[in-house]
């Protein structure tokens, strides 16, 4: 088969085994991939290591990992609203600190007549995620009327200044997502959350698409120690699982990169490296956003909101989380690269697929694709598929969505995660 380009470590002669997958690649260069996370790989085959493109995988009958995929559904039992609700949520939150705004009102007015048109024959709800979608193509649209227009961009009033109207707009609403995920995150009921918490085991992966961080603090409640997948933080020293949170966190902040230490409760989450500037020891702003600043998480719940609250009085305030809709760029947002591909790489080892309250709707695309690649190499590689459960109130009538990805074999469970017996996976 023709695998993804991979770093695999030279040697002769010798087949390093790790949990789940062995690769064998031609001219007897041979490596685990999980790079001794989960499986021993031999010191001598750290210090040089070579690219290869194909190589042949075998299945060797040791995978054990359970891996859960959570979206906006998992965290509507605890109060928080799903993606139509936030939609009208965000809006009036900032029409609440907007007053009285004629243009905008006609601007969401235009918005959602758009999307009912479009969707009239499936009544579908307007998501937070599809109407940041249909304003960024109303922004290219309006734009691109200026091309009629016989005047330079910000002569008076033209078609393209009324398009940066929109983008404010739109940056005020990301904004006010903050303040929607505030007020829910401080009368939250976590018991819906506990249960699931209770039931993982050490070593189970989580794959988070929300913002919010009620996952947390089950976790910090229960005493579950938990690892955030970036290399940069230290791994808990007892037993624990790890969250990948694809899309940021809204306790992470992206503050201008610095050479030491950083501040009283805050955690190092990643900080690029360049060997090149660093051999020269140069420290200037490069204008690359990955490289300018860091990630980092506010250690402190309490504190978190607190910053969230008074950011618009707080100097060098940058969120940690990707945005919406087409604003959404993963690679903008410091490490959060370095989570994909690692979140990507713990799925080739996956035994079972448990997704809650993930819609795998057309607009997650990113999303799609990463799990469609990963199942396309399972395929390929003779290995048996993954067992997949959507744990949903209407898991059955939206299953199509997870077999067009994951194959035939998808179990729906009508339930919400609330009513849902978690001890029945470990049957």
């Amino acid at each position: 088969m023709i695998l993804a380009p991979g770093r695999v470590a030279e040697g002769r002669g010798r087949v390093v085994e790790g949990r789940g997958w062995l690769y064998q690649v031609a001219g007897g260069v041979y490596y685990c991939p999980q790079r001794g996370k989960k499986g021993p790989v031999e010191d001598e085959f750290s210090p040089r290591r070579t690219p290869v493109i194909s190589c042949t995988l075998y299945y060797t009958g040791a995978m054990s990992t359970r891996v859960y995929i959570l979206g906006a559904g998992f965290s509507k039992p605890a109060g928080f609203p799903l993606a139509a609700e936030l939609t009208d949520a965000v809006i009036a939150s900032y029409l609440e600190a907007a007053g009285d705004d004629e243009e905008f009102r006609s601007f969401v007015e235009h918005v959602k007549n758009v999307h009912g048109w479009l969707h009239r024959r499936n009544c579908r709800a307007l998501g937070i995620e599809e109407f940041f979608l249909i304003a960024e193509q109303h922004i290219k649209f309006v734009r691109a009327r200026h091309h009629m227009e016989s005047v330079g961009r910000y002569d008076g009033e033209t078609a393209y200044t009324a398009s940066e109207d929109v983008e404010t707009w739109l940056g005020y609403l990301e904004d006010h997502l903050l303040d929607v995920l505030v007020e829910r995150d401080e009368r939250a009921d976590l018991k819906p959350i506990h249960r699931l918490v209770e039931s993982l085991r050490a070593e189970d992966e989580v794959i988070s698409f929300n913002y919010d961080i009620l996952f947390e603090r089950a976790c910090d409640d229960r005493g579950l120690p938990y690892w955030l997948g970036f290399e940069a933080q230290p791994k808990p020293q007892q037993p624990y699982v790890t969250l990948y949170k694809l899309h940021g966190s809204m306790d992470w902040v992206r503050p201008p990169r610095q050479q030491g230490q950083v501040g009283h409760n805050l955690e190092l989450l990643y900080r690029k490296k360049d060997a090149n500037r660093e051999r020269k020891k140069n420290t200037d702003p490069t204008g690359d956003a990955e490289y300018d600043h860091e990630l980092v998480r506010i250690r402190d719940r309490h504190k978190m909101l607190q910053i969230i609250k008074d950011r618009d009085t707080t100097k060098n305030y940058w969120s940690g989380w990707a945005g919406l809709g087409d604003r959404k760029d993963v690679f903008l947002i410091p490490g959060l690269g370095e989570l994909w591909h690692t979140a990507r790489e713990s799925l080739y080892n996956v035994e079972e697929i448990v997704i809650v309250g993930f819609s795998m709707s057309d607009q997650d695309l990113m999303a799609r694709y990463t799990f469609g690649a990963f199942m396309k190499y399972r395929h390929d590689g003779e290995g048996p598929a993954p067992r997949v459960i959507v744990v949903a109130p209407d898991a059955s009538e939206t299953v199509d969505r997870f077999q067009s990805v994951f194959g035939d074999a998808v179990k729906p469970i009508d339930k919400g995660h609330e009513e849902f017996d978690w001890s029945e996976l470990n049957k």
